[in-house]
């Protein structure tokens, strides 16, 4: 990837998503992408309904766009995929946030593109990903190995 500019989609805006679309968006063009319109249209006030961020906080992402266009995510290179998977009462995996998010993702890859799934629920599905990151903090730092068109990359991610 470093011959290429990276175009990062974060594909789920929630507390997981929307501050990882942030904290990308200080460095390179993040599109934070979800399917609640209403979601969109509050971020896009710099409200967050979660307060997971603060509106000073929404208002420095300077280089985020906020959408619930498929179109949009197009030209990204870089998916990340944070949309939860909540459990029913016999603790089974909820599997239709992902589905759809696989969809989504699945109807714009291209050959080449990365994709990496960030949850709180490790669940094995035909796309390759990376283990939850969800769990670090801010600062921490870790290096993950990504298996891309028979060749390991390796990334180094600081929270």
């Amino acid at each position: 990837m470093t011959d290429r500019k990276l175009n990062i989609a974060v594909i789920g805006l929630g507390y997981v998503g929307l501050p990882l679309a942030i904290e990308f968006s200080k460095k390179d063009n993040v599109i934070g992408y979800d399917l609640n319109k209403l979601r969109v249209s509050e971020l896009n006030k710099q409200y967050d309904r979660t307060n997971e961020l603060s509106k000073e906080e929404l208002l420095e992402a300077k280089y985020l766009k906020v959408t619930s266009s498929e179109e949009a995510i197009k030209s990204s290179n870089i998916y990340i995929v944070t949309v939860p998977t909540p459990v029913d009462k016999n603790n089974r995996p909820i599997l239709t946030p992902l589905i759809k998010a696989s969809e989504t993702v699945g109807a714009v890859l291209k050959k080449g593109d990365i994709v990496i799934k960030i949850n709180d629920y490790s669940i094995d599905d035909m796309m390759s990903y990376m283990e939850t990151l969800s769990k670090f903090n801010k600062g921490d730092k870790a290096e993950v190995s990504v298996l891309r068109d028979t060749k390991i990359v390796i990334l180094n991610i600081e929270f």
